[in-house]
């Protein structure tokens, strides 16, 4: 969903763009299913990406923005995509990661980072409101975090010997926190702030995670359908629930107050959050 959660965007036999009032007319935005699908930060524009190509939708104009449509990553095969805080830079992760400026209406690309010293790749990467950047390995445990400084990156945080490979990335609305999964049921909070690091288990592999608004929760989803409530100051275990329609992925609504997981053939649960 974008910021604000305006839109929503499905990938399903091509590219839907839903207004949560108007559930029965969404716009079609292509004919083809992407492998990954992203908002910018200012809900203005939609970003989806095939194996080598990344395509960038005016949401007000319900065109595509021409020239700055697409581009070819050298390596191919994107793994992960995301837009930047300041609304113009698109980080791809493949065997590295690249930073594309729209300027101009033109890709200008930056290499941050070609490969992992030992030759491993990257395979999940998320930003924030605050313009971090979170980039987490494929082969180790290791999460890099930078900060958006004009139209460059400054690594903060190298967080190394994690474990096993991450698989979700996640940051709290305002940036303060950050949250990765490593494969299987591993959960790592991060206070940016301090550095200070949690870790804490899961009782099944974790599926997605999601923060509530306000930052103090952070929610895992698991396949069978277990969804796990977390304090995020002490990595404390809240509440449990179970979906009996499985919990491929969760979602908080803007004011905290209910949880939406999306279960078997891609129905919606809704949970009541209460103090």
């Amino acid at each position: 969903s974008s910021p604000g959660q305006q839109w929503l965007a499905v990938s399903t036999n091509g590219v839907f763009l839903y207004d949560p009032l108007d559930i029965a007319n969404p716009i079609q935005v292509s004919k083809y299913a992407p492998n990954i699908i992203a908002f910018s930060w200012d809900g203005e524009m939609l970003l989806y990406a095939d194996e080598y190509d990344v395509y960038v939708w005016g949401i007000a104009a319900q065109k595509s923005l021409g020239a700055r449509g697409e581009t070819r990553d050298l390596d191919g095969n994107f793994w992960g995509m995301t837009m930047l805080a300041d609304n113009n830079s698109i980080v791809t992760i493949n065997t590295g990661i690249s930073m594309w400026h729209l300027d101009g209406g033109r890709y200008e690309e930056e290499r941050i980072r070609p490969v992992w010293e030992d030759g491993s790749s990257s395979n999940v990467v998320a930003s924030s409101s605050a313009g971090h950047l979170a980039v987490g390995a494929r082969d180790h445990g290791t999460v890099t975090v930078w900060q958006l400084e004009g139209d460059s990156l400054r690594l903060l945080y190298d967080f190394t010997r994690l474990g096993e490979s991450m698989t979700e990335l996640a940051f709290s609305a305002d940036g303060h926190f950050l949250a990765a999964v490593s494969e299987g049921e591993e959960i790592h909070l991060w206070d940016l702030e301090t550095g200070a690091h949690l870790r804490f288990s899961a009782k099944e592999r974790i599926s997605d995670i999601a923060f509530s608004p306000d930052g103090k929760i952070v929610a895992t989803s698991a396949l069978s359908g277990i969804i796990e409530l977390w304090d995020v100051g002490e990595g404390k275990l809240l509440r449990e629930v179970v979906d009996k329609r499985n919990a491929e992925n969760i979602l908080f609504s803007p004011d905290g107050t209910l949880l939406v997981s999306v279960g078997g053939k891609h129905r919606l649960t809704f949970w009541g959050i209460s103090e």
